[in-house]
């Protein structure tokens, strides 16, 4: 039996279809194609060729970076055209707005559906840590209390009733006495 081969990966040449693309100006299409250029790309060449998968109008603004050109490394290059993207520093710090989006999107969660809820609250504390990261934004009361918001009324109540207590429990001891 005969072992299969691997062809060699090869770059895409800037006409091929599968070749990265940065054609719109989202900050989540940016990151991934730098990603992918990073991927393919060696050091040498990589602001030419990253350069050439653009369309024609963002590959002249980007070539005409003071970076583009030696004796400024591909590194110093990226970090300039991130630079003209504000909103990287927003992905990177997430936004109150982006925390009211989430808590919209998931209005009237009701416990009923798990996976939901468990995703809802995973993309809910990453964002909040976002935000409590200094300098902070976001209160933990406030944060609280937009997380039980975006639960239906009846949930979010059973969710306040166990947390009074458990923090009931807490303060007393958990209802043991000391001997």
């Amino acid at each position: 039996m005969q072992a299969a081969t691997t062809l060699p990966f090869r770059i895409p040449w800037a006409w091929e279809r599968n070749r990265p693309r940065f054609e719109g100006d989202s900050v989540e299409e940016l990151v991934d194609f730098l990603e992918m250029v990073d991927t393919i790309i060696d050091e040498q060449g990589r602001k030419h060729l990253l350069t050439s998968y653009l369309p024609v109008s963002k590959r002249t603004l980007w070539r005409s970076l003071e970076t583009y050109t030696p004796p400024h490394s591909y590194t110093e290059f990226v970090a300039e055209v991130q630079g003209i993207y504000p909103e990287l520093a927003e992905r990177e710090n997430g936004t109150i707005a982006e925390l009211e989006e989430l808590c919209r999107e998931n209005n009237g969660l009701d416990g009923t559906n798990e996976g939901r809820l468990r995703r809802f609250g995973w993309v809910f504390g990453m964002l909040v840590q976002k935000l409590q990261r200094p300098p902070a934004i976001l209160t933990n009361r406030d944060a609280c209390r937009m997380y039980l918001d975006a639960l239906g009324s009846v949930f979010a109540k059973q969710v306040r009733t166990a947390l009074l207590e458990r923090a009931a429990l807490l303060v007393t001891g958990g209802g043991r006495t000391n001997a």
